[in-house]
């Protein structure tokens, strides 16, 4: 059983009621309430956050030992007075954290119950190495968030996702042989990919001998590497088949989880995470970095075609916000040239409607990564 946050346990809030505005993100009413748990916490919401207001008072009331939680439905969020005389049924003396819900519930809010400037507070967001947000009171004082408050398993839950089994990694990996040469040329990854899914040959050595035996230089070297490693060990047909799928993208997919592990070695990191909503779709990402409240999505694909590297950023975009809320961040790893690239990004940017578009980044970021140069991928991670 996941261990419930130490700040939790046997503490004595100096808050015996707090007032929360649910909005679409919940994240920052549960920090709020991690940094200092009440005995009571109010949720108020409109008829569309009311499941999100639900979800979270459980998560509250299982987590936080000493809280209790009380949910108020709003008739009308949007008309300031249906909202005050809503809040108003409160009574005196309850703190407010106005982050989340409308403008109008937030003013109606502040008028309704009046709290004093040490009792109202709001949570900023923030990308700090020992700091992902601070609650900030109206009377200036503020309290720092840590990096700890939120891991994977609690952003799963307060966004109503489920972990499924991960997937058993491949036995063997060829990342390391294959990154070169197929950065040199990345037309190769593509057509070794088509070569391994259509050839007749069934020995999967011969397969990629057959391959190699059309290049010269690094790429034959690798790729005679790649099939004298398939060689050296005896594999069942399970292993074999996911040994194939490391050889056609999964090697991609190893060598990024490697150089992202490498910039943020403190992060939380999964790949081939499959995961499922509250109404039982099931749904896979190639990986997801946990860094505290901000959960960044990477999709990965040895694809050079535009609509395929376009496709693969909306839904990385989408996957993003739906485990990990509007302060999520997607990305997509392709190996696009930079002419396809930049038509990309701005058809991507063009018609993207949210706060954080998916990036995208080509064949040009992987050669540099691979050199060492990993300052594009640090910044999008926000550990630059």
């Amino acid at each position: 059983m996941e261990e419930r946050p130490v700040i939790a346990r046997g503490r004595k809030s100096a808050e015996q009621r707090l007032v929360l505005l649910v909005g679409s993100n919940p994240l920052p009413n549960y920090l709020r309430v991690w940094v200092d748990p009440p005995r009571e916490v109010v949720l108020v919401a409109s008829a569309v956050s009311l499941p999100l207001a639900h979800r979270l008072a459980m998560i509250i009331e299982n987590e936080f030992d000493t809280t209790s939680t009380v949910i108020i439905e709003l008739d009308d969020p949007v008309s300031f007075s249906s909202c005050k005389n809503a809040l108003a049924s409160i009574g005196p003396g309850a703190a407010l954290d106005y982050t989340g819900g409308t403008k109008v519930m937030a003013v109606a809010a502040r008028e309704a119950l009046a709290p004093p400037s040490s009792r109202a507070s709001y949570v900023e967001d923030l990308s700090e190495p020992d700091s992902i947000g601070r609650v900030r009171f109206d009377d200036g004082r503020s309290v720092n968030i840590p990096p700890t408050a939120v891991d994977l398993n609690r952003m799963f839950r307060i966004h109503g996702i489920s972990a499924r089994k991960e997937s058993t990694p491949a036995l063997l990996r060829f990342d390391d042989l294959l990154i070169e040469p197929f950065t040199i040329d990345p037309s190769d990854a593509t057509a070794f990919h088509h070569h391994l899914r259509s050839s007749d040959e069934q020995d999967l050595a011969l397969r990629v001998r057959g391959f190699a035996a059309g290049r010269a230089g690094s790429a034959n070297a690798a790729l005679v590497a790649a099939a004298e490693r398939v060689e050296l060990v005896s594999l069942n047909a399970k292993q074999l088949k996911k040994t194939q799928k490391e050889l056609e993208s999964g090697w991609f997919e190893s060598w990024v989880s490697s150089v992202i592990s490498g910039l943020a070695p403190a992060a939380e990191l999964r790949t081939g995470a499959n995961l499922c909503r509250e109404s039982g779709r099931e749904f896979e990402v190639d990986m997801l970095v946990g860094r505290g409240h901000r959960l960044h999505l990477v999709s990965v694909t040895i694809s050079g075609e535009p609509g395929e590297v376009k496709r693969k950023a909306f839904e990385a975009g989408f996957r993003a916000q739906q485990v990990g809320g509007v302060l999520a961040r997607s990305s997509v790893v392709s190996l696009l040239d930079a002419k396809a690239l930049a038509l990309v990004r701005a058809d991507v940017e063009g018609v993207w409607d949210a706060v954080n578009v998916p990036r995208i980044f080509g064949a040009g970021d992987v050669k540099r990564w691979h050199r060492g140069d990993t300052t594009s991928l640090g910044k999008w991670l926000e550990v630059a």
